[in-house]
């Protein structure tokens, strides 16, 4: 499983974009303001934030990691799952059409008073 700090841009990457933007001081200062103020690309989940971004419950997600259907380790006794992980449970319950149990078939009545009292009229 990868970390779930996220990764800076290369030097590479930066002096390149640096060197096409170095003519034009109001485009860097854009970037410089846009650069601290960006909140960094979410690389993982916990249990709660996860529940929280799919409106569904903590529960929901502890489950679908106990059957192995969700790929999650655990980090300072809490369930961390990366953001690819998740992605993969989700298209994985889209292509089955849901994880959603089956029920099973509908019990017999139970036999109470009314049962034994129209069995006996018969």
């Amino acid at each position: 499983m990868s970390s779930c700090q996220p990764s800076p841009p290369s030097e590479d990457v930066i002096r390149a974009i640096l060197a096409q933007l170095q003519d034009d001081p109001r485009a860097c200062s854009q970037l410089a303001a846009l650069l601290r103020t960006a909140a960094p690309a979410r690389t993982c989940h916990t249990t709660a934030s996860l529940a929280a971004e799919l409106g569904t419950s903590e529960r929901t997600i502890r489950r679908a990691i106990a059957s192995g259907e969700l790929v999650a380790s655990r980090r300072a006794g809490r369930w961390v799952m990366t953001v690819d992980d998740v992605r993969d449970w989700i298209d994985r319950g889209r292509r089955s059409g849901g994880t959603r149990r089956q029920r099973g078939p509908t019990p017999a009545p139970r036999r109470g008073t009314m049962t034994r009292a129209l069995m006996d009229r018969s």
